[in-house]
């Protein structure tokens, strides 16, 4: 399932106005929007060399007609006149044969034959001997750097797909429904943005181990509890565990230094944080919205570069007074004056109040 899909100006619009649809959750107000996603993205490929002549479109990366001459597996007619039929690893030239292997494996497991491709430029995948044209494959140098984009994957990832050892970009969100994430995938030392979407429960603790990792979304999953490991994620700007089960928050998130948004929201059984999320002293973002919150760590006025803070759809009835430190707040659902005079909604949980707002006019 994905719940990024639906125009977040409607939604924000529609919980600025106090209503929440009856029906199922949907995702009113994450923070982790597709334009950031498609920042990672520049950066995290700018390094190699094709530079960084990356061209922003409204869905999903652009990339402009003079890179395409450059770059291996971009672009090209869905044609296979020229071009060989896939017989197998073993006729492949163009990445290593471990590679190749690892990802026929990574197609045989994760319901491959009914995979949707949607506008990805290339040819389906084990239809081609040149495995960089398959659809949502990246090469550089004779080496995967990226599969993004297939939809409608089902099952559980292999454990040889640590064979793609120069994977710098993971993006299996959007409509797949994972069920299992294998340990090994935290060998890859080179990825820096992972995204897995799906029906996942567990996270293996080995995802502690991406030092490189930037952005990590595990958004729309069935997740109650994460790994401790994940504080060690020490290059981590953007960590997504919106639309999840969650019931708890691991103290040592506490650690994640560099982190600049956290998004949290709809975690209906969340009602609680830890008190280390306060040592965050990089955030600027946070989305607490839509959980079951009833109260808040005074830990978190320390967090003050944060910017942007969402309380919206909670059951607090009453703010630390700590939170008057945020100096640099310039977005919240709640907004500084109203955390000075400890002002809420009578009956009900803290509403979204802008400058000129207060409760009665929601």
């Amino acid at each position: 399932m994905d719940l990024h899909q639906i125009p977040s100006l409607f939604l924000s619009a529609v919980l600025f106005l106090g209503f929440v649809p009856p029906a199922a959750p949907v995702p009113a107000f994450g923070m982790i929007a597709a334009d950031r996603r498609r920042g990672f993205r520049s950066e995290a490929l700018a390094s190699t060399d094709f530079g960084n002549d990356w061209l922003e479109e409204e869905q999903g990366i652009g990339i402009s007609p003079s890179v395409l001459q450059t770059i291996d597996g971009i672009g090209g007619s869905q044609s296979l006149a020229g071009l060989d039929e896939f017989t197998g690893c073993g006729d492949v030239t163009e990445i290593p044969q471990s590679e190749c292997e690892a990802l026929v494996d990574f197609y045989e497991s994760t319901n491959g034959p009914n995979w949707y491709y949607g506008a990805l430029s290339g040819h389906k995948w084990l239809t081609i001997n040149m495995p960089c044209r398959w659809n949502g494959i990246t090469c550089n140098a004779g080496h995967v750097i990226a599969i993004e984009g297939v939809q409608w994957l089902q099952g559980n990832l292999p454990a040889s797909i640590d064979h793609l050892i120069n994977l710098q970009i993971l993006d299996l969100g959007g409509t797949n429904s994972l069920t299992g994430i294998p340990p090994e995938l935290g060998n890859l030392s080179s990825l820096q943005e992972l995204e897995l979407a799906g029906d996942l429960t567990t996270i293996p603790p080995e995802l502690g181990n991406l030092s490189n990792l930037k952005l990590l979304d595990l958004s729309g999953n069935n997740l109650s509890n994460l790994p401790p490991e994940l504080g060690n994620l020490s290059s981590l700007l953007t960590l997504d565990l919106g639309h999840n089960d969650l019931t708890s928050i691991p103290a040592e998130l506490g650690r994640l230094s560099s982190l600049q948004t956290l998004d949290l929201s709809w975690n209906f059984s969340l009602n609680s944080i830890t008190p280390e999320l306060g040592r965050l002293s990089s955030l600027q973002t946070l989305d607490l919205a839509v959980n079951n919150l009833t109260s808040l760590p005074k830990e978190l006025g320390n967090l003050v570069n944060l910017q942007t803070l969402d309380l919206d759809h909670n059951n607090l009835t009453s703010l630390p007074a700590e939170l008057g430190n945020l100096v640099n707040l310039v977005q919240s659902g709640v907004n500084k004056a109203m955390i000075r005079r400890q002002e809420v909604c009578p009956g009900r949980s803290i509403c979204r109040v802008w400058p000129e707002n207060n409760c009665n006019s929601q």
